[in-house]
Order: C-alpha cells, then sequence, then structure tokens
C-alpha cells in the first residue's frame, strides 16, 4: 500500500531529530500544511508546531540587527506565512478576535523582517474577515463599497484623540463618519 504525501511528511516531521532545528525542517512543515484540510484542527496543530520551532529560528537570525536593517530572509518569509495561514484559519472559522490578534502579530513581522509582500496577504484575510464579520454584523456591510477607494478628510483635527469623529468623502460624494476608540503606539 502506497502513503499518501501527508504521511509521508507526517513520517518525516516525527523521526527528526529534535535538538536542531532548521529552515528545511519549516519548509517541511509548510509543504504538509498544503496537504491537509485547511478546517482542521490537525491543520492548526501543525502551523502551531511550526511556529514553535520558526519564531526561535527567526529571533535567532535577527540578534545581529541594526535598527536601520531589514533582512526579508527565507526564514522570516516562513514566519510570515505561517502566521498568515492560521489568521486564515481563525478566519474561515470566525474566531474574529484570535484574526486580529494574529492580524497584529503578523503586522509587527512584516515590521521586523521587512518581508512587505506580507502586508498584501495580512490585507486581503483582513478585509476577508470584515467581510465575513457583516453576514453576522450587518452595519459593516459598506465595507464592500469602500473598499480600494480614495477619500477626503471632512474632519478638522490636530492629531488623533480617542471619542474624535472624523468624517470622510468618497469619489462620488458619500460621506462616513467614524469615532476612534483606541489608539495603538504602532
Amino acid at each position: 500500500m502506497n502513503k499518501s504525501e501527508s504521511e509521508v511528511l507526517k513520517e518525516l516531521i516525527d523521526s527528526s531529530p529534535k535538538e536542531e532545528y532548521n529552515i528545511e525542517f519549516v519548509d517541511t512543515y509548510l509543504l504538509l500544511l498544503n496537504y491537509l484540510d485547511k478546517k482542521s484542527e490537525e491543520y492548526l496543530k501543525y502551523i502551531d508546531e511550526a511556529l514553535t520551532i520558526t519564531t526561535p529560528l527567526v529571533r535567532d537570525y535577527q540578534k545581529d540587527y541594526t535598527n536601520d536593517m531589514i533582512s526579508d530572509s527565507d526564514v522570516e518569509r516562513n514566519l510570515c506565512e505561517l502566521l498568515s495561514l492560521k489568521m486564515e484559519y481563525y478566519v474561515f472559522i470566525k474566531d474574529y478576535l484570535t484574526a486580529y490578534e494574529l492580524y497584529n502579530e503578523l503586522t509587527k513581522e512584516i515590521r521586523l523582517s521587512g518581508c512587505t509582500r506580507y502586508y498584501h496577504t495580512r490585507d486581503l484575510l483582513y478585509y476577508q474577515m470584515l467581510k465575513s464579520m457583516s453576514e453576522e454584523y450587518p452595519e459593516l456591510k459598506f465595507f464592500d463599497s469602500i473598499n480600494n477607494k480614495t477619500f477626503k478628510i471632512l474632519s478638522d483635527f490636530d492629531g488623533l484623540k480617542t471619542n474624535q469623529q472624523i468624517l470622510l468623502e468618497d469619489e462620488n460624494g458619500k460621506t462616513f463618519k467614524f469615532v476612534i476608540i483606541d489608539i495603538r503606539n504602532n
């Protein structure tokens, strides 16, 4: 009986020495994830295992960074890929709070590594999350109509403050009102 690709990869992962990890080991996890059901707990389990291995590899790689250095290395891209896959999983199962935490974590990793290509993935997943949320929260449906539009700011303000109201206008003259409820340093 022939083994499936996923069975072979799982055996390879399980039989690999656990003392010293490298990027090829992380690549094996990423390859395995392509064969697994993205809706399954097993999929999430392998993402978490791979993140446990990848994060220290990235931190070790980054320890020689200077403040103005941007790397975009293979191992950093792997970390961003894994965080993207994990965020996608939580968007799919509609765990929006965890997905948003991963959005922030992915944003931090992109900034640290310079893997800017992952901003596109992050933004797409965020938009998918808002679209999914709008099914449960109809007041968010307006995000469908404002995607990729340019807005003119109609409000006068000196810096952003909590509880501040901002009024925006799109190209068609339609206005949108937002209230700032939280400001974060990043």
